[in-house]
């Protein structure tokens, strides 16, 4: 990638996060984020969203009530890895771009170093995720639950 595209990319990270959560607080959970699934900062494949109300929805009574806030969890999940690469790629870059600071999920290692508190203490619910074979735990819940959307 050109070093002006690559700026570009770091830039829209704030913006491009800051849409996910108003998605999210309209009760949508995209399922599969993916750095291909974004142009000049627009989302445009939203071919595996959820939206509330769904048959799969809480109010549903299929899937248990924590299921849309696992799934934007995932989400935030993957939008972190779409940052940490976009920062990988700056620091390659010649001479070096400034990094993005955007936060999509908490840093794992430098809670883990922290006291003990309620919200991190087992056994977690697990984290519901769309083409991964493996599990993760839901031990951080995002800004906004999907299925609270009215």
């Amino acid at each position: 990638m050109i070093r002006e595209a690559e700026q570009r990319q770091i830039n829209h990270l704030p913006r491009m996060l800051r849409n996910l959560r108003q998605l999210h607080k309209c009760g949508i959970v995209v399922r599969d984020l993916k750095s291909q699934q974004y142009y000049e900062g627009q989302l445009y494949d939203l071919s595996h969203a959820w939206t509330i109300p769904h048959v799969f929805g809480p109010e549903g009574g299929i899937r248990p009530s924590w299921t849309f806030a696992s799934m934007a969890a995932w989400d935030l999940n993957c939008f972190h890895d779409i940052i940490e690469e976009a920062n990988e790629s700056a620091l390659r870059a010649e001479p070096p771009l400034k990094p993005s600071n955007s936060v999509a999920k908490r840093n794992d290692e430098r809670y883990g170093s922290l006291r003990p508190r309620l919200g991190m203490e087992r056994p977690f619910l697990p984290m519901l995720n769309y083409d991964e074979g493996g599990t993760w735990d839901l031990n951080y819940y995002p800004s906004y639950d999907p299925a609270l959307f009215k």
